[in-house]
């Protein structure tokens, strides 16, 4: 699923580098944002998370997810 996978990629950018999967670490190498949900201790990070990735979608993304999870 398209959600799932952008999520993760967008989280990457987000995290601290020692909690991400190895398949994520050069992504998370490469960025050099400032990682505001540190390592996602506590659960409220993770939520926070989530409600920013939404908040940041367009309107036409936001309609694509929505048609690919309805669709299953």
């Amino acid at each position: 699923p398209m959600l799932i996978t952008d999520f993760s990629d967008w989280l990457v950018k987000y995290v601290n580098p020692i909690i991400v999967s190895d398949s994520f670490k050069e992504k998370a190498a490469v960025c050099e944002n400032e990682k505001i949900y540190g390592c996602l201790q506590n659960k409220e990070n993770y939520i926070q998370s989530i409600i920013d990735y939404i908040s940041g979608m367009t309107d036409g993304y936001a309609i694509k997810a929505y048609n690919e999870l309805i669709t299953f």
